[in-house]
């Protein structure tokens, strides 16, 4: 399935980051590899506000302001602490917050194979293939500590709620010590949270080995699946850019392709270039699914249960799936440190990574197919 020649090619754009020249260049390259496989493939562009870190350290900044003014004007914290909290919290969610929108505005494409008319449920293989940023604060220990809280912008959005209630404390006339102690500790974490959001926004491009694999992993899923046929799937793919910055780029996909909940079912692939799979996902079909592809390829429940896969993002309420190959702690490997290459990944975890997709899909089409025909005497 030439994943390892994908992962090469996509790493020879160098500083493939979102809204890039070289994004635009890789997109290109991508569509004309699935025209060359025999598919009817395009690019379509998207406009969006890539600068995630930009926004996160402009939010720890106003949170950090309310905290420092709230005992001389306390409506100020509150106001301020509150609007922080707000756009931290939409950033947490995957949204667009107020903030965001004040950063630059860039360009970037979606490579899209649809099928025209698609037949039963559409199973739509989605990875990024831009390359993320890399920092300081990347390093293993502190993107281990970032696993264990599941989501750094949640928490950041409650310290800035913390400074607000503070604030609105000491606007209803309580100033106690106690209140100044517990102000403190959401204080110093936005502070800290404003270095490491300014020390990634400045950082150059990683070399995104661990994107490039997704993508790779993408396409070989879509290539074998549409070989095979599925009796109740229909593959299609899209490959988004700006993934690092979030999952604004393949929402707008999800929205002009109208894609309906009840016929279409997301599968997202995660970087895959070390450690062992693992998937993450809410709707309990693809769990079923996922957990009859695990126990057929003999994955060992500690394996299922490794890494905290994070749920997909931005597919409103589509029934999604996402498969990702972390280490022991839950890591992606290298992710977003200058040696994540392509030379340093490990062709099994890539294989294990396709063949855990290809059976998820074999097991929630069996079960798709089983079902139709248990539906269909009564249907005639």
């Amino acid at each position: 399935m030439h994943v390892g020649d994908t992962i090469r090619e996509l790493c020879s754009f160098g500083g493939r980051g979102a809204g890039t020249d070289a994004e635009r260049r890789a997109a290109l390259r991508l569509a004309d590899d699935l025209g060359e496989r025999g598919h009817d493939a395009w690019v379509e562009t998207h406009w969006v506000h890539p600068a995630w870190a930009l926004t996160v350290a402009l939010a720890a900044l106003l949170g950090l302001v309310a905290s420092l003014v709230s005992v001389a004007v306390p409506l100020a914290g509150v106001l301020l602490g509150a609007f922080a909290a707000l756009c931290l919290a939409l950033e947490a969610l995957g949204g667009t917050s107020p903030l965001r929108l004040l950063t630059r505005r860039r360009a970037t494409q979606n490579v899209l194979a649809l099928p025209e008319r698609p037949e039963g449920v559409t199973l739509l293989i989605v990875a990024p293939y831009d390359a993320p940023r890399r920092g300081l604060v990347l390093n293993d220990r502190w993107r281990a500590l970032a696993v264990r809280l599941r989501n750094v912008r949640a928490w950041l959005a409650l310290c800035a709620l913390v400074v607000a209630g503070a604030s609105a404390a000491r606007l209803s006339g309580i100033d106690a010590i106690w209140l100044g102690a517990l102000q403190l500790v959401p204080t110093v974490a936005l502070i800290v949270a404003l270095a490491a959001a300014l020390d990634i926004a400045l950082s150059e491009y990683s070399p995104g080995a661990g994107s490039a694999s997704a993508a790779a992993v993408a396409l070989a899923v879509h290539e074998e699946l549409v070989r095979e046929a599925p009796e109740a799937l229909t593959p299609a793919l899209v490959l988004y850019g700006a993934g690092a910055s979030g999952p604004h780029a393949l929402r707008a996909q999800l929205r002009r392709e109208r894609a309906a909940p009840l016929r279409t079912v997301v599968l997202e692939l995660g970087p895959c270039t070390g450690g062992s799979p693992a998937w993450a996902s809410r709707h309990p079909q693809l769990r079923r699914a996922a957990e009859v592809a695990s126990a057929a390829l003999e994955l060992p429940p500690a394996a299922r249960r490794r890494g905290r896969v994070r749920h997909p993002l931005g597919v409103r309420r589509i029934p999604a799936l996402r498969i990702a190959c972390l280490d022991q702690r839950g890591l992606a490997a290298r992710s977003h440190q200058p040696d994540d290459t392509a030379g340093a990944t490990d062709p099994a975890v890539a294989t294990a990574a396709l063949d855990l997709a290809l059976g998820i899909a074999d097991a929630l089409d069996a079960e798709l197919s089983a079902r139709e025909a248990k539906a269909a005497p009564a249907g005639g």
